[in-house]
């Protein structure tokens, strides 16, 4: 149940690129930051800002960057070794960075719940910091979903909530012709940025080694939510490259994915502001990445 509050005047989209995908022996450290602020009332006219307030940081994690995360970023502990660490400083310069801008403020991330803001979390309070006590958070793998299956709905059923209003234009407008059929129930929320790509990985290994190894009882490999023949895929780029017709180019590079966010978000407009609204919650109510960091000697 959304909560009653005033409007979010300003969505900070971030995106964070990291040491590797965390697991319960195992931390994983930010090696990239990138937050733009965008204002809901220009998402909500599908108008991409001429002027996006930006900030982007690259940290030295003082822990190994695993191959995998090296070959997907392009960050590597050589090219790190001279930036500073995450620490306080980091933590006022974010909060000064969103105080300089309108609030109501909401974070927006892709997979966002189980990813950016856990992480986030844990990197904050690993140095004492304060953990930005009124910015909200979306977690815009949810939202797309959601939105997704709202849009096939919406001919069916007039009174659907979101995409009722004959003003919705665009492509997730009633009147859209090139939205496919092709959503199914399911969990998506490991649909995502280099945690999907990584387990998706391991899970190929897991794979080759029980068909080997059992081969009476194969295993599907498929991560992706069936329809019919037809699937899909709720990774960012995919997302991208359904409502934009664009193939994108760099991703698992915080700031390009942050641009490539802002974009699904215009394609939505109006829709997406009015979901965000509903559904947003406090960033300082997200649970810290497990297991807590071991204290690093300066």
């Amino acid at each position: 149940m959304s909560v009653q509050r005033e409007p979010i005047y300003n969505f900070a989209f971030i995106d964070l690129e990291t040491t590797g995908f965390p697991s319960q022996k195992s931390t994983t450290r930010i090696t990239e930051l990138s937050i733009s602020i965008v204002e809901s009332k220009q998402l909500s006219l599908g108008i991409f800002p001429t002027v996006l307030d930006r900030i982007n940081l690259c940290f030295n994690p003082c822990k190994f960057i695993s191959p995998y995360a090296t070959r997907i970023s392009g960050l590597s502990n050589h090219l790190l070794q001279n930036q500073s660490r995450f620490s306080l400083n980091v933590v006022k310069t974010i909060d000064n960075f969103l105080n300089l801008h309108k609030k109501p403020i909401c974070f927006v991330a892709h997979n966002g719940d189980r990813f950016d803001y856990p992480i986030l979390r844990a990197e904050i309070n690993n140095v004492k910091g304060t953990t930005f006590e009124d910015i909200l958070c979306i977690d815009s793998l949810k939202c797309f979903r959601d939105l997704h299956v709202e849009s096939n709905t919406s001919i069916a059923s007039p009174s659907n909530e979101y995409f009722c209003r004959e003003e919705v234009d665009g492509p997730f407008s009633k009147k859209a012709k090139d939205i496919p059929i092709e959503f199914s129930d399911g969990l998506d929320e490991l649909l995502c940025k280099s945690v999907d790509e990584y387990e998706e990985f391991v899970q190929m290994q897991n794979i080759q080694k029980n068909n080997e190894t059992t081969p009476q009882k194969r295993i599907n490999s498929k991560k992706y939510y069936k329809s019919g023949k037809q699937r899909i895929s709720f990774k960012l780029k995919d997302i991208y490259k359904r409502l934009t017709s664009n193939k994108p180019k760099n991703s698992h590079q915080a700031e390009v994915d942050v641009e490539y966010l802002i974009q699904c978000a215009i394609k939505y407009g109006d829709v997406f502001t009015r979901w965000a609204n509903d559904n947003a919650k406090l960033f300082k109510d997200i649970p810290q990445m497990k297991p807590a960091f071991s204290k690093i000697t300066v």
